[in-house]
């Protein structure tokens, strides 16, 4: 993999951020977000079960991308599922599914009604059928498999944001997934390159300003047509190892955008309080919410004709 130079990594030491946090010089989001359409349209909504189920997959499939993850979620989805490591693999393989989604396989699988197999809900998902149809088909109660699928992974601090849109999800999701245009969508990132792509991953280096100051990282990319979700993984800079989940849900007529943060902060004493005080609600907060706000205003213009489909 190509690495990009070290000023990819954040640039505010972890000394200086706890200072500021100490002394509150953070500023708060709404207070940073001013009259903006963030401010005025970010409303976070109860998670729904299938949101959860698909935050859970997220999470395994972005452990199982490394040799040693993928040893690690096989032992523990084996003792779980009480199904083979082989089998497992030989269902990743036949199936074309990542480790998340053969979970939520087994767990439709088991909370169903009709006795269906893992292989019966696979091949209801690959005729198109959407999850929620196949729990209504199936007698599932979605929820409930929500629950199952949270032994399947650890617990790294959550952050999310969502903002309704007045714009297709399709639209959106186009939009969203297009990382070569988001320099010239989003005023307050300072870069995005593109470093590779391969396989449907994009590898990309991001900068983004909160306030006056610049924040560095890498992530790598993928985005689902098909469920309509994109997911980021960070790979450089102090959140390293978080998980992004952007999801696209049509609601009143129009789109529910949500985006998740997953971050474990792997630092003793200070991991969980940092990883929340500081890096969520003083960092990730309040730039997610500006770039959703640029994001609705542009998608909403598209929507009503007064853009069109000029690239921006």
């Amino acid at each position: 993999m190509t690495h990009h130079p070290i000023q990819a990594a954040l640039r505010v030491s972890l000394a200086a951020l706890v200072a500021c946090a100490v002394a509150g010089t953070l500023i708060p989001a709404r207070a940073v977000a001013g009259k903006s359409a963030a401010t005025t349209a970010t409303k976070n909504k109860p998670e729904t079960a299938l949101h959860r189920i698909q935050r859970t997959v997220a999470r395994i499939d972005a452990e199982a991308k490394t040799p040693e993850g993928e040893v690690a979620v096989l032992k523990r989805l084996s003792a779980q599922l009480g199904t083979s490591e082989d089998s497992l693999k030989q269902e990743h393989e036949a199936w074309g599914l990542g480790y998340g989604e053969i979970a939520m396989a087994y767990g439709f699988a088991k909370a169903s009604k009709k006795g269906k197999t893992p292989a019966d809900v696979v091949a209801m998902r690959a005729s198109g059928t959407g999850w929620l149809d196949i729990a209504k088909d199936l007698g599932v109660k979605v929820d409930q498999v929500a629950n199952r699928m949270k032994r399947h992974v650890t617990s790294p601090r959550h952050s999310e944001t969502s903002i309704w849109i007045e714009a297709p999800s399709r639209d959106l999701f186009d939009l969203v997934s297009d990382l070569d245009r988001w320099k010239s969508i989003l005023p307050h990132y300072r870069y995005v390159r593109i470093l590779s792509r391969h396989d449907g991953t994009t590898h990309a280096a991001m900068s983004a300003r909160r306030g006056p100051i610049p924040v560095f990282w890498e992530a790598l990319q993928t985005a689902d047509p098909r469920t309509r979700t994109i997911r980021f993984r960070h790979v450089r800079g102090i959140t390293r190892g978080m998980e992004v989940l952007w999801t696209f849900t049509d609601e009143r007529g129009g789109t529910r955008a949500r985006v998740d943060h997953d971050l474990d902060f792997k630092v003793p004493v200070l991991g969980p309080w940092f990883a929340e005080q500081v890096i969520a609600r003083g960092f990730i907060e309040p730039i997610v919410q500006r770039t959703l706000g640029c994001f609705r205003v542009l998608a909403e213009d598209r929507a009503r004709g007064s853009v069109g489909n000029a690239a921006p």
